[in-house]
């Protein structure tokens, strides 16, 4: 996950599913995880919220 969110920085939950080739909730329980512990860095814009590692400059945000 944190590789696909690496090569596509901004990228959706649903993107991300679609790339993984799993389902949204096993997504949404991941990237949950994933921000709680700091790897990824989560940005609100509209409906949709983008998905950034760290040191991104728009994970910054």
């Amino acid at each position: 996950m944190l590789q696909t969110v690496q090569k596509n920085p901004g990228i959706t939950r649903r993107e991300l599913a679609d790339k993984l080739g799993v389902a949204s909730p096993t997504v949404t329980r991941g990237v949950q995880n994933l921000h709680e512990d700091g790897y990824l860095i989560l940005v609100k814009e509209g409906k949709y919220t983008r998905h950034y590692m760290p040191g991104n400059p728009y994970g910054n945000a």
